[in-house]
């Protein structure tokens, strides 16, 4: 036990005990990359999932199969805009997404992965062993980039970038 008087408080006075106070709890509220880390398996976060999934067709006009969900996002803020996405589908998802953007199957090649960037925290497009990729010019003048991570069959891991140009 401490004496009366003594201990970080004293030390740091109460701006300064405040401040450590407000240090320690900023890591947990940092959303400044957008990023909503899903886990399906519980009520709240499928709600924040479907929230994220929406969020991302709103931003980037882009459609996604009914029941795909976000693992995780990051988007940029500034004029030039870049959103990164991983996210979870059924291969009968996929094959409705890739149907829906007119996007052939040859059009994914592993030598296209470099489109997907360097892995950075969650974002990770080198480590799958094989992710074969594709770019698609919108009509809007915006990019997107797709990998497809077939590691477990019946859950696709699918990276998607969209950016200007």
């Amino acid at each position: 036990m401490m004496p009366a008087g003594s201990g970080p408080g004293r030390l740091l006075g109460p701006i300064g005990t405040a401040a450590l106070a407000l240090i320690a709890v900023l890591p947990a509220c940092d959303k400044s990359q957008g990023e909503h880390p899903v886990n399906p398996s519980s009520n709240a976060a499928a709600t924040a999932g479907v929230n994220a999934l929406q969020q991302i067709e709103q931003f980037t006009r882009v459609s996604f199969p009914e029941g795909a969900t976000v693992v995780q996002q990051a988007r940029t803020s500034d004029s030039d805009a870049i959103l990164r996405a991983k996210l979870l589908m059924t291969p009968a998802q996929w094959t409705a997404f890739v149907g829906a953007l007119a996007l052939p199957a040859d059009a994914f090649e592993e030598e296209k992965r470099y489109l997907l960037g360097i892995n950075d925290g969650w974002w990770n497009p080198k480590d799958p062993t094989r992710l074969p990729t594709a770019q698609l010019a919108l009509p809007d003048g915006k990019i997107l980039n797709v990998g497809i991570d077939r590691t477990d069959e019946q859950r696709l891991q699918v990276y998607f970038i969209w950016h200007g140009t």
